[in-house]
């Protein structure tokens, strides 16, 4: 979703990713920035990303068929 915030108590916190893949992808790699955070399968439903660091975060996903979407996600500790 575009122009969310999420606030959390702290960094052990998940936030969810989800992305809809077509039926050909196989792996979704997830990326804050340009660090990978995480892989799954593309039919795994969502990724439970801990950002380490509050503020605005580039988010990525690209599949093993190299289409990709990203959005900005915002992230605030309330600690």
């Amino acid at each position: 979703m575009r122009g969310v915030s999420y606030a959390l108590p702290g960094p052990t916190q998940t936030v969810p990713l989800e992305a809809s893949a077509v039926a050909d992808a196989g792996t979704l790699f997830w990326f804050d920035g340009r660090a990978l955070i995480g892989s799954q399968p593309a039919a795994a439903g969502s990724f439970g990303w801990r950002p380490t660091e509050a503020g605005l975060h580039l988010v990525r996903v690209v599949d093993d068929r190299g289409r990709s979407a990203e959005r900005d996600v915002d992230v605030q500790f309330t600690r």
